[in-house]
């Protein structure tokens, strides 16, 4: 078994935003890392990227990037990780993967603070990340499902253009810079133009009506909080902020429940932080989670007149425990648990 000090960490897609927020997370868990190898687009190669006190060069991603390899971060598109992770598998290599692949193969998921134990499966070395959305709502959603068996959830997401990565906070900076100064601007990255605007539609819309986004964080929370009975309704809005997702969020629950007794909940729950003081007029805003590993919740709400009923507002750093933070503590569980 591979020694902790000599193990061999990868990262697909180093040089884009969620690659360099993992490198800087996997400074900050302080995993035993002996050597990174890092790759990226062909305009990458050749680059080098400081980690750790060393300097490091992106290559290009070919099979024999995954020789001797102990895990790997993919980081890339989906057309990277259907291409790329059966070959990183079959050279024995652990993945953690931010994309969603097709085959059973695939379908392992966690968020450690709510289904760690799902990493002891020995006879599998894949587990993808779910999305910055299911992540924090699943840590919120699921202790509260064990206290109060919840039924149905209505989510509304607000989310920073740093989904799209670089390019998307390229576009918003390029068509504020324009407008302020009288200049037409293009959008080419978002379907509209995201300056000083609102637009209701991540991932492209069916004919149905919902995104593909939408239906992926329906299909992962029923999952994460298993319950293929559970009624997920979600409405993804991209909003021109940077970093960071605001969720108002609406349960209904078989048990009834009031303020207190979900903060009492709450409160022994690991990676969930309050900003709650009506009175002080006191609430969660992205401003309070950039670069935090915790969900912040506040607006706590139970109505008098329907107990059963939850309603309340949640904001999330989703470049960090939105994404890399959860990744980088999987890597650490599977480290700790198969690496001697």
């Amino acid at each position: 078994m591979t020694n902790k000090k000599h193990l061999r960490i990868g990262i697909v897609g180093a040089t884009g935003l969620m690659g360099q927020e993992l490198l800087t997370v996997l400074t900050e868990l302080d995993l035993p890392i002996g050597d990174i190898h890092l790759a990226a687009s062909k305009s990458s190669v050749g680059e080098e990227i400081e980690c750790m006190g060393k300097s490091y060069p992106v290559v290009a991603l070919t099979p024999d990037f995954f020789e001797n390899m102990n895990l790997c971060f993919f980081y890339a598109t989906p057309e990277v990780s259907e291409q790329f992770v059966p070959i990183a598998l079959d050279r024995g290599c652990y993945v953690i993967d931010q994309n969603e692949l097709i085959g059973d193969e695939f379908q392992t998921m966690v968020v450690p603070e709510v289904n760690v134990r799902a990493l002891d499966r020995e006879d599998s070395r894949y587990v993808r990340n779910p999305s910055s959305i299911s992540i924090p709502l699943s840590i919120v959603l699921s202790p509260l499902s064990k206290a109060y068996q919840i039924e149905e959830v209505f989510v509304a997401t607000y989310q920073s253009v740093s989904t799209r990565g670089q390019r998307g906070i390229e576009e918003l900076t390029r068509q504020i810079t324009g407008m302020l100064n009288y200049h037409e601007v293009e959008s080419d990255v978002f379907p509209q133009r995201i300056a000083f605007n609102l637009i209701p539609n991540m991932g492209g819309l069916s004919e149905d009506g919902d995104s593909w986004e939408e239906l992926r964080v329906a299909k992962e929370l029923r999952s994460m909080l298993q319950s293929n009975t559970l009624n997920a309704h979600v409405h993804m809005v991209q909003v021109p902020t940077y970093i960071g997702a605001g969720m108002a969020v609406t349960v209904r629950c078989k048990e009834d429940m009031t303020v207190d007794d979900v903060r009492a909940v709450l409160s022994e729950s690991e990676g969930v932080k309050f900003i709650d003081a009506p009175s002080k007029q006191t609430y969660p805003v992205l401003l309070d989670v950039q670069g935090q590993d915790e969900v912040l919740v506040g607006r706590i709400r139970v109505p008098s007149v329907q107990p059963n009923v939850l309603s309340f507002w949640v904001v999330n750093d989703n470049l960090k425990k939105g994404s890399t933070l959860n990744s980088a503590q999987i890597a650490k569980h599977i480290v700790d648990r198969f690496f001697s």
